[in-house]
């Protein structure tokens, strides 16, 4: 489920940089995801079609997949960076089996796990806040090579003009 932040007005670079971590608009995002992911990119859910806009609307969302009235899961599983693991699983715990704004689901099992790309967890020390700086920076040549392999130089070049016309960085630096 791809998410989306606002761009603050301020015009500074650096504070746009330390406080939107997702700038792409959601259609932008799916068609890059189902590109970075191709062998996933059926299970990648438009998310702005379904008015998916945080985690508790996307537990809603799997939650009333249903089979013969049934949900299909009854338990779920969420991903999200070494970073913010405890602050998804309080979230997913507290509203499971209760009925609120967001909507309703009732998992058996909520499980949140961490991922980090850090060179020290056996990663390869790619994330997504170095890539927006690369892009701000004019590291076009680390920007790529940051990419999915998946991607192709078009896509790269397409994500690395995008996110420095995101942050408003001039474009004689463009690819």
């Amino acid at each position: 489920f791809p998410s989306h932040d606002k761009l603050p007005t301020d015009k500074s670079t650096d504070i746009k940089l330390n406080k939107v971590k997702n700038p792409f608009e959601f259609s932008f995002k799916f068609e890059m995801m189902k590109k970075a992911f191709p062998a996933l990119s059926k299970n990648i859910i438009n998310s702005e079609k379904e008015k998916i806009v945080n985690v508790l609307n996307a537990l809603v969302y799997i939650y009333e997949r249903k089979q013969s009235g049934k949900p299909i899961y009854q338990n779920v599983s969420i991903i999200v960076g070494v970073d913010r693991v405890d602050e998804f699983k309080k979230l997913a715990e507290k509203y499971n089996d209760i009925e609120s704004a967001h909507g309703y689901y009732k998992f058996d099992t909520i499980t949140v796990e961490g991922i980090s790309r850090e060179l020290a967890h056996g990663g390869d020390d790619i994330s997504s806040s170095k890539m927006r700086e690369w892009a701000v920076n004019g590291d076009f040549e680390n920007f790529k090579k940051g990419c999915p392999k998946s991607f192709s130089s078009d896509d790269a070049t397409i994500m690395y003009n995008k996110l420095r016309a995101v942050y408003q960085v001039e474009s004689q630096d463009e690819v």
